[in-house]
């Protein structure tokens, strides 16, 4: 009987759907994740572009919660999940308090380590924004902050992606927000050591 293949779900938003390169699904980082680890591995883009972590009820416009790719995400009965929100709530920030974020982005970590295949949750940081806007200053002071000490809390892997991508503007597309193929590229290996580890 053939095994089954470890099952990951990337969950986010558009930098995990993969806006920007020239095949979302061959070239955003889920998908060349997937090509870097290889048979015995199934992957599942969730990423939908413009999705904060922030519920609806919490001000959070088109919120990752009533999207069909997290209901996507869930019935693929992963293993292990990646989380990779926190630009839109940045984006947002308006309506979207630090606290909101941190509350309603716990939930989400609750509501993947319920599922029947309780799979292990691992924090991605947000990437850097470079597109001058005052988003890279929510990410810094308060996403990425919140991220990581969630993931004290919860026990749960936290995989930096903040410095690098702000020491790499040229892995960025002209947005500043997004990746080219090479950019992503680069995103799928530092993702792919940070994994290795909790992977069979």
């Amino acid at each position: 009987m053939e095994k089954e293949p470890f099952r990951i779900t990337c969950a986010g938003a558009s930098i995990v759907q993969g806006c920007g390169a020239s095949d979302e699904a061959k070239y955003g980082w889920p998908g060349q994740l997937a090509a870097l680890l290889g048979p015995g591995y199934a992957v599942c883009n969730a990423g939908a572009a413009g999705a904060p972590a922030a519920k609806t009820a919490h001000g959070g416009e088109g919120s990752y919660w009533e999207r069909p790719e997290f209901e996507k995400g869930k019935a693929f009965r992963p293993d292990l999940v990646t989380i990779l929100l926190g630009g839109n709530d940045a984006n947002q920030r308006a309506r979207i308090t630090p606290e909101i974020f941190r509350a309603d982005y716990a939930d989400l970590i609750r509501a993947y380590e319920a599922l029947p295949s309780r799979p292990r949750v691992v924090l991605l940081e947000q990437t850097a924004c470079h597109n001058g806007d005052g988003r890279q200053e929510w990410v810094h002071r308060y996403a990425n902050p919140i991220i990581r000490s969630l993931g004290r809390e919860m026990n749960l892997p936290v995989i930096e992606l903040e410095q690098v991508t702000l020491e790499h503007p040229g892995w960025h597309n002209e947005d500043g927000l997004h990746f080219t193929d090479e950019g992503y590229g680069h995103l799928a290996r530092i993702i792919r050591e940070g994994l290795l580890p909790l992977l069979p």
